[in-house]
This record gives structure tokens, C-alpha cells and sequence, in this order.
């Protein structure tokens, strides 16, 4: 849909299309902003840490939308996240492509 969300809503949908609880750790801002400078350095000597990048990025609201798509290709969605969620999370499921313990 056409509805911008937080990365966070994301997951949420998509733990509640799995059964399963999330737990979301907060991290201070000041460890995420350091964490972000270390991220941009190290980058400058091209290297790439994941989660020294995670944590800098979890300093920072992310959000998704179609916009850009909407603009560059004339997308236009047909249906929700969570309606699109659930028919991704079951194709999944059906093709055996979900270790499920």
C-alpha cells in the first residue's frame, strides 16, 4: 500500500505472520551515533563491519515506502503490507523454504 512504515512495523509483521515474539533491544543514542561514526571511518578505508553499521543505523527512524517507485516506474500498490506479508510468509511456508522449529 501506498502508507509509509517504520522498519519496526516491518518486523512486527512479519513476526506475527511467523507465530513468534520479538524482543527489540534498545540501544542508548550515544552508543548508535559512535557506532555510526566508527561505521562512516571505517568505511572511508573500505572496510564494512555489519553490526557496527546495525547499531549506527539504529540511531535514526528507517522507514519504507513506494514513493520513489510510484514516481520513477508508476507503481501502484493492489494490496497491504500485511495482506502482502501473509501471501509471502505462506508461499514460504508451502515452498519448504522455512525451517520451522
Amino acid at each position: 500500500d501506498e502508507k509509509p512504515y517504520k522498519l519496526s512495523d516491518i518486523y512486527d509483521e512479519i513476526a506475527k505472520n511467523l507465530g513468534i515474539a520479538i524482543k527489540p533491544i534498545k540501544i542508548p543514542w550515544i552508543f548508535c551515533q559512535i557506532a555510526e561514526k566508527i561505521d562512516q571511518f571505517t568505511g572511508m578505508l573500505g572496510q564494512y563491519h555489519r553490526y557496527v553499521h546495525v547499531v549506527g543505523e539504529t540511531g535514526h527512524y528507517i522507514w519504507c515506502d513506494t514513493i520513489k517507485a510510484q514516481k520513477d516506474f508508476g507503481y501502484e500498490p493492489k494490496i497491504s503490507l500485511q495482506e502482502g506479508m501473509k501471501i509471502t510468509i505462506n508461499s514460504i511456508k508451502k515452498a519448504g523454504l522455512l525451517d520451522e522449529k
